[in-house]
């Protein structure tokens, strides 16, 4: 089958570089990220207060994902993306949990955050009003200002949805297909998610990380992360959860 999809990188302002450098290490205690204006990515969503969290001595690292969705989704498929999102990145170290934003207070607090965008309807019942996802139009994305992969991303829910339909058939949206879709979905963000986490715009040869991605691929319920991946996300695992040395010429 030649449905391929893949992943792309927008340039977002320099002003934001230094939020995501602070995010990625784990050392922010507040920030406010300001939208630009031609920006399709409502970052106004992050305007609160959060705060850092203490780590908690586990061996996983917990990393928080903020969904900020356009529309309505689906409860099945939402549950069935967290429970694929954390099987996945469990394998690299990775604790995953999913939060709506609209679920956030100005103290909630976090370790590591990361936010997406989740652009259309997030449901297999949802009607088709867009164009038809054309082959090798990327069904999610992660900002980047030069070098620096940010934190920030989209998902393109009716393009995954649209995907998905080339195989399944137009009518697929009983409970079994909106948890496949649900795991589409995860799947697209672990790979998003792995550009994040190590700042890195290349791809690996297999798995869920490599540079293009089938709709069979999607429904692939056992798509890992490749050693390559699982490698690079457990060495920037390890760095973050590095102890800071102490400044002993301050203390002296």
């Amino acid at each position: 089958m030649r449905e391929l999809v893949g992943c792309s990188f927008w340039k977002k302002p320099r002003q934001t570089v230094a939020v995501a450098s602070a995010l990625r290490e784990g050392l922010m205690s507040s920030f406010a990220v300001w939208r630009r204006a031609s920006a399709p990515f409502a970052l106004l969503a992050l305007a609160f207060g959060l705060h850092a969290r203490a780590a908690t001595g586990s061996d996983a690292l917990p990393v928080t994902v903020v969904l900020d969705y356009d529309h309505s989704q689906s409860g099945t498929s939402f549950l069935a993306m967290q429970s694929k999102l954390d099987a996945t990145m469990h394998s690299a170290g990775i604790q995953l949990a999913l939060r709506k934003k609209d679920t956030l207070t100005k103290t909630s607090e976090f370790e590591s955050l990361l936010v997406f965008k989740m652009k259309g309807t997030c449901s297999m019942s949802a009607q088709n009003h867009e164009a038809p996802s054309r082959v090798g139009q990327a069904l999610a994305m992660a900002f980047t200002t030069g070098n620096e992969v940010l934190p920030f991303g989209e998902v393109e829910c009716d393009r995954v949805r649209q995907s998905l339909q080339r195989v399944l058939g137009m009518g697929a949206h009983s409970e079994e297909d909106e948890r496949l879709y649900g795991s589409a979905l995860a799947v697209v963000m672990a790979h998003e998610i792995y550009h994040m986490l190590t700042n890195v715009k290349h791809h690996t040869r297999e798995g869920v990380t490599k540079e293009r991605l089938s709709a069979r691929d999607l429904l692939d319920g056992k798509l890992p992360l490749s050693n390559a991946a699982r490698s690079a996300l457990e060495q920037r695992v390890n760095k973050i959860k590095e102890p800071v040395p102490l400044d002993t010429k301050a203390a002296s």
